[in-house]
């Protein structure tokens, strides 16, 4: 159950939709500190941190079979350039008393060097067939872990507006899967750009030998166009996620504008915090052969 009233949903008398200039005058009639205000308060009583920190926890466990998947795609396309570029990346963005585990993870490396004349035991598999095996076992897994993802950010959303029930079980989970398929890989593709661009393109650069032009074209487009994805994934999920009518794009992009910004900047704080706690030097992913 939710603990806030209602929100109604908002209508005109000549249309179902509240146009671009309402939220127009609705920002300039009660200030956007006063709507922060109202709907941080919404968030809190409508119990919105704990379906957050859930909501959370589940893409974090769907990112982790996505990164299986890519290491097995390069793998089954035979691409030993790319998998070191996804090792690179995930050992820049993971934290530094842990970068031993993730490469080890993501490279498939031994923890150490076999003893003189040890005869390891040998997997006859071919590497293409591995590969296949895991990408389509990490892409189910990550499919999966973001349908729960998205079915729950569909929980919390109708708690937040007062909605106190959600939709039929097969419902739910059928217009989270086809979220996931859509505002999910937007969102995805959104986040390497912002969050992971610095060290991909850096991996890149160093694994293919990027010029200097190329790396400058990557470093001023993915800005705009990681936030644009961002704002059209959150305006998606907040315009079909919870079980209500919504008012018009406008309004959503709005709030979706807001949400990124606030996110982002959460983000950079956290992320600034993590790196002057941690030691400077990382140790560089070992291709496999």
């Amino acid at each position: 159950m939710s603990s806030v009233r209602p929100v109604p949903e908002t209508r005109l008398m000549s249309g179902d939709r509240l146009s671009a200039d309402d939220a127009a005058h609705t920002l300039r009639r009660y200030g956007l500190r006063h709507l922060l205000s109202s709907g941080f308060l919404r968030f809190r009583y409508g119990d919105g941190f704990s379906h957050a920190r859930a909501f959370g926890m589940q893409l974090a466990l769907a990112a982790v079979p996505l990164i299986i998947a890519g290491i097995g795609l390069s793998a089954a396309a035979g691409a030993v350039g790319a998998s070191e570029v996804v090792a690179r990346t995930v050992l820049a963005l993971s934290p530094g008393t842990s970068d031993e585990l993730v490469q080890q993870a993501v490279t498939g490396s031994d923890p150490g060097p076999a003893e003189p004349g040890e005869d390891p035991e040998r997997d006859d598999t071919p590497a293409g067939e591995r590969g296949e095996l895991v990408l389509g076992l990490g892409l189910l897994t990550a499919f999966a872990a973001a349908t729960s993802a998205f079915a729950q950010l569909e929980r919390g959303a109708n708690r937040i507006y007062g909605t106190e029930r959600d939709r039929p079980a097969l419902a739910k989970y059928a217009r989270a899967a086809l979220l996931t398929a859509t505002a999910g890989v937007a969102m995805a593709s959104g986040l390497l750009l912002i969050v992971a661009g610095e060290p991909f393109g850096d991996a890149v650069r160093d694994v293919y030998r990027w010029g200097p032009g190329a790396e400058t074209v990557w470093d001023v487009l993915r800005w705009p166009v990681g936030l644009v994805l961002l704002v059209v994934a959150v305006t998606a999920l907040l315009r079909f996620a919870p079980r209500r009518n919504q008012p018009g794009p406008s309004w959503l992009a709005a709030g979706a504008t807001v949400t990124v910004l606030a996110w982002l900047g959460g983000s950079g704080l956290l992320a600034s915090t993590s790196s002057s706690r941690t030691p400077s030097a990382r140790p560089t992913a070992r291709s496999r052969p």
